[in-house]
């Protein structure tokens, strides 16, 4: 391609600068992870070179469903508009084929590339301080936040989940650190946490470790794993636990900043596998009809204060909202076809698209010298898609994987696109609340 040719190109993408930087953020994942070391011995000698180089950045243009049927060809208006002196050769082999070979591809690789996605993207990350998201008391814990998830399935028809998963997202940062999935049989119950947290540990530092977890996992036996291991908890109480006070010290009652009303007691967590020491913190939520009880390794109040404990919770990372955005735009059965392996590998896809949407929002942020929980993922999504859209519609595909390979060997980073795009808007970014502070005058914001 001539030097003409690719400032043409690279002008162009310039004016998508969020979908840019989110194909570029998924180009060097993919070029550092184990799965394309795996994949590239592999086919080798059955693919063109740009379709294994390129595959997470080609999958994030087709998978959208809203992109679908822009797929320029010969007799589109648009698809010389740009580059007329050069027509770029056809592939090898077509990526249907590619993608075909990937829903192959054995399932402990797929969550490899979900630790993989962290450990690259975070090296991207501004400078991560937990103010505003771990309480001063924890912040010396390495805070892992715990999720299960229902894995979508991969049809369009099928309502019916496909399987049973597990993340942790980093409790500062709110990248996805791991993937618990497998493929279940028939009447399989297999719980998909102790996966994940055995990928943490393989991978554990010298901080001590806090998970935050949901109630689903306040389970006696799982508490216990991470007492055995030196780790600490905060969970959701469950009313199937049993609960046995201790008498020896009495309860104590407090109020938290927005003048919720709570109470802390101590005594043990008993189940069939044994008992765990806890301290119960049950807070009256706004309503006064409901209430929020959690259960904590960290029984010292004075060292762990109870509000601390509650904020934390309040504020750990979810990774739902758009996560089920995501879902509903992003259905890859055309491209890797059915079933439960299927789906799996669309799950783990989601999880890099979204911690490389979580990269340009934390970009964003540190721009504009916000904290990133006041950035609207849901945003940055949209716009992100718009981006996309515009590139496809304009620029041939082996065009845009061609730069990006380029890039990607240069060591470009991915942040300068998502750096240009908080400097062309000023307060679209912002959740709505903070929008609503803004107009208000508040200048805390």
């Amino acid at each position: 391609m001539s030097q003409t040719s690719m400032e043409q190109i690279k002008q162009f993408l310039e004016r998508a600068p969020l979908g840019h930087s989110l194909l570029l953020a998924l180009q060097h994942v993919w070029r550092e992870s184990q799965l394309a070391a795996d994949l590239g011995t592999r086919w080798r000698e059955s693919y063109h070179p740009l379709v294994h180089a390129t595959l997470l950045a080609n999958l994030a243009l087709d998978g959208h469903h809203e992109l679908r049927g822009y797929s320029p060809d010969e007799s589109d208006g648009n698809y010389w508009s740009l580059f007329e002196e050069e027509r770029p050769k056809r592939l090898v082999e077509p990526m249907e084929a590619a993608y075909d070979q990937l829903r192959r591809t054995p399932l402990p690789l797929m969550a490899s590339l979900v630790q993989d996605s962290a450990d690259v993207l975070g090296r991207f990350l501004p400078p991560q301080t937990p103010e505003g998201t771990i309480p001063q008391s924890l912040q010396d814990y390495a805070v892992i936040v715990l999720h299960t998830r229902r894995i979508k399935s991969t049809s369009w028809r099928r309502k019916a989940p496909a399987g049973k998963g597990a993340v942790a997202l980093d409790g500062v940062s709110g990248l996805v650190l791991a993937m618990g999935a497998n493929q279940p049989g028939p009447g399989d119950t297999t719980d998909r946490l102790p996966a994940v947290v055995d990928q943490l540990r393989e991978r554990r530092t010298s901080r001590p470790v806090l998970y935050i977890t949901e109630g689903k996992r306040c389970t006696v036996r799982q508490l216990l794993e991470f007492t055995d291991h030196a780790e600490d908890f905060l969970a959701r109480y469950r009313s199937l636990v049993t609960f046995e006070a201790d008498q020896q010290r009495p309860a104590r009652l407090g109020e938290t900043e927005d003048g919720h009303q709570y109470r802390e007691e101590w005594g043990w967590l008993r189940g069939t596998k044994g008992q765990v020491y806890v301290r119960r913190i049950v807070e009256t939520l706004p309503d006064a009809t409901n209430e929020l009880a959690l259960v904590s390794s960290l029984v010292d109040p004075d060292q762990y204060p109870a509000v601390d404990l509650l904020t934390a919770y309040h504020q750990r990372w979810k990774i739902d909202p758009i996560m089920r955005e995501i879902a509903g735009h992003y259905r890859l059965g055309i491209l890797i076809g059915t079933g439960q392996r299927a789906a799996i590998v669309q799950e783990a896809f989601w999880l890099v698209f979204y911690n490389a949407l979580l990269l340009l929002a934390h970009v964003i942020a540190a721009v504009k010298g916000w904290h990133v929980r006041m950035v609207s993922l849901h945003t940055i999504y949209h716009e992100t898609c718009c981006d996309l859209r515009m590139q496809k519609r304009n620029v041939h595909r082996s065009r845009i994987m061609w730069l990006l390979g380029e890039e990607a060997d240069r060591g470009e980073s991915p942040v300068a696109g998502a750096t240009r795009a908080a400097e062309l808007w000023r307060k679209a970014w912002l959740k709505g609340q903070y929008l609503e502070a803004l107009r208000r005058g508040r200048s805390n914001v």
